[in-house]
């Protein structure tokens, strides 16, 4: 927990609460698949997964629109 906080720090230079508050939302939700016998490997995975989905869909839906209207306000 203490790495996530120091490499927020250096790269945003702000948030340290909002970081806590994630991973400890992210271990809560992993605790109940541990308990069930999924290894953590497979959780690490999956969230990664859905990390690159994410970024897949905000840089879609959110830049792509920004850029068309750029580019149209200026023919």
């Amino acid at each position: 927990m203490n790495s996530c906080i120091v490499v927020n720090v250096k790269k945003v230079g702000d948030g340290t609460t909002t970081v806590v508050l994630l991973a400890a939302e992210f271990l809560r939700e992993a605790k109940p698949f541990i308990e069930d016998g999924v290894h953590s490997q497979n959780l690490i995975r999956s969230y990664r997964t859905a990390c690159s989905l994410v970024q897949s869909y905000l840089q879609f839906y959110l830049f792509m629109p920004c850029l068309n209207k750029l580019i149209y306000n200026h023919l």
